[in-house]
């Protein structure tokens, strides 16, 4: 191989390592369990990862991560297919306190005062979909933001820990993984 030839094979080698390095990483893939049932525990990598800070007026903001193992959309509401899985968890701040990176719990809303239309502090409430079925998490675990970025093209950066161990009422549950999505949508709205 002549000089010239081995410099041209050096920069295409380059040219696609900066390709590569383009593009976004795979995202994190996050586990559910919802249930006792097989088909209630589901690993999914999310296909969709959007965020959205809901301000109601005269009650408390919202900031709203869905995490979903199918092509959802922050326009309107995609439920998911059979077998398929979304995550979607609720952060409830005072009004006028802005998210930041930090964890907040899900302990049962007793537990952050006030009512869950006017909380004293900030909690989570996690939920969930498996095909045609809701989920909502009994108290147990919690949310840890570690970047918050509620510019237009803002990202939401955190990990799911979300642990339910079960009782002799209801199964366990859990959600758990590293996520990232980005912010869809910011401003007041007429009702959660």
């Amino acid at each position: 191989m002549v000089a010239w030839e081995r410099a041209l094979l050096g920069v295409v080698v380059a040219m696609a390592s900066l390709a590569r390095g383009c593009h976004a990483p795979e995202a994190a893939e996050l586990e559910l369990v919802a249930g006792a049932a097989d088909d209630e525990r589901v690993r999914f990598r999310p296909e969709a990862s959007f965020a959205e800070l809901l301000r109601l007026p005269g009650e408390h903001d919202e900031l709203r991560v869905t995490l979903a193992g199918y092509e959802a959309s922050c326009e309107r509401f995609v439920p998911p297919g059979p077998g398929r899985a979304s995550i979607t968890v609720t952060v409830a701040f005072p009004a006028g306190v802005d998210p930041k990176p930090g964890t907040y719990s899900w302990a049962g809303h007793e537990a952050h005062g006030g009512t869950p239309a006017r909380p004293e502090r900030a909690y989570a409430l996690p939920t969930a979909r498996i095909g045609p079925r809701g989920y909502v998490f009994p108290p147990g675990g919690s949310i840890t933001l570690t970047a918050v970025e509620l510019s237009a093209r803002g990202r939401i950066d955190g990990l799911l820990a979300f642990s339910f161990p079960g009782d002799a009422s209801h199964p366990a549950m859990s959600a758990a993984g590293r996520f990232s999505a980005r912010l869809c949508r910011a401003g007041e709205s007429a009702s959660p």
